[in-house]
C-alpha cells in the first residue's frame, strides 16, 4: 500500500467523480491493489444497488462493487454509513483473475472511490469490472 498524505487524501476528496476515476486507476495501476469493504456475518462483499432504466422505460437494479485505491477512502466511507463490514485488500493480479469473470457473470459494475453521502460530491462513476484488465 502507497503512503497517503492527509494533503492528497483531502485533494482526492475534493475532486469530482471523473478525476477520482481516473486517480483510482492510476493508483491501482502503479500498486496493483485495490480495497474493497467485506460485510462481518460473512455475507460476503459490500454492494450498493442502483435503479437502471433502459430504453423502454422499464427498471431494473445494477449491483455496483465499490473499489478504492487506499484503506483510508475504503474505511472512511464504512465508518461514515455504519456499515457492519471491514476493508479488505485485493491484489490487482487477484482481482483481475478471480473477481472480474464472477463479476461480470453476475452482471455487476465498479463503482469507483465513492464517498459517504454526507458529503457535497458524493457522486461517482461506475463502470464495467473489464476495464480493470488492462
Amino acid at each position: 500500500m502507497y503512503e497517503l498524505t492527509d494533503k492528497e487524501y483531502e485533494a482526492v476528496n475534493n475532486l469530482n467523480a471523473e478525476y477520482r476515476e481516473a486517480h483510482f486507476k492510476q493508483k491501482f495501476k502503479e500498486n496493483d491493489e485495490l480495497f474493497i469493504i467485506t460485510m462481518n456475518d460473512n455475507s460476503g462483499p459490500y454492494f450498493l444497488e442502483d435503479v437502471l432504466e433502459s430504453e423502454d422505460d422499464s427498471e431494473g437494479y445494477a449491483q455496483i462493487l465499490p473499489v478504492w485505491c487506499h484503506e483510508r477512502y475504503a474505511q472512511d466511507y464504512l465508518n461514515s454509513e455504519n456499515i457492519e463490514g471491514k476493508v479488505q485488500a485485493i491484489k490487482g493480479s487477484v482481482f483481475k483473475e478471480q473477481w472480474i469473470c464472477v463479476l461480470e457473470e453476475n452482471e455487476a459494475l465498479i463503482g469507483y472511490m465513492p464517498q459517504p453521502l454526507a458529503k457535497e460530491n458524493s457522486e461517482f462513476t461506475v463502470g464495467d469490472p473489464t476495464d480493470l484488465k488492462a
